[in-house]
């Protein structure tokens, strides 16, 4: 009895680690989340960058196709060329930065995932653990049962014996010798 009562408070115990431990994962979560949800946002930006910098580079372009021609080609050919060269020099860090940010978040879905993963098995352990708390109360109750039961047996062996004890005393004759 008193050891199934400890195991009771065991479990229990550990049932209280486990929730905490279930917290903290949840948290963690949380937390990898709203990192990525920031990355995510920095690549919608960095690619916003990167379009609208690919629309002045047309712009330019097509600026350039309308110019009237200037006698001499090769210097039409030279401007183009400065021109679309600060654009490609900005392009470039840009795209190096977009590289990186998808190296970034691909650890992080990984990482998501396998806290997911120990998010499920802690909520299994969870259940099994709740399970056997269930089952040792049952048997708790069972035992306690059947000392009840046990008890109510042993008065009643008692009230039988009372009684058998007292009707015993009730039908005995006492013989009164007569003295001549």
């Amino acid at each position: 009895m008193l050891l199934l009562l400890l195991l009771l408070l065991l479990l229990l115990l550990l049932l209280l680690l486990l929730l905490l431990l279930l917290l903290l994962l949840l948290l963690l979560l949380l937390l990898l989340l709203l990192l990525l949800l920031l990355l995510l946002l920095l690549l919608l930006l960095l690619l916003l960058l990167l379009l609208l910098l690919l629309l002045l580079l047309l712009l330019v372009l097509l600026l350039l196709v309308q110019l009237p021609p200037p006698p001499p080609p090769p210097p039409r050919l030279l401007l183009l060329l400065l021109l679309l060269l600060p654009l490609l020099l900005l392009l470039l860090p840009l795209l190096l930065l977009l590289l990186l940010l998808l190296l970034l978040l691909l650890p992080l879905l990984l990482l998501l995932l396998l806290l997911l993963l120990l998010l499920l098995l802690l909520l299994l352990l969870l259940l099994l653990l709740l399970l056997l708390l269930l089952l040792l109360l049952l048997l708790l109750l069972l035992l306690l049962l059947q000392l009840l039961l046990l008890l109510l047996l042993l008065l009643l062996l008692l009230l039988l014996l009372l009684l058998l004890h007292h009707h015993h005393h009730h039908h005995h004759h006492h013989h009164h010798h007569h003295s001549q």
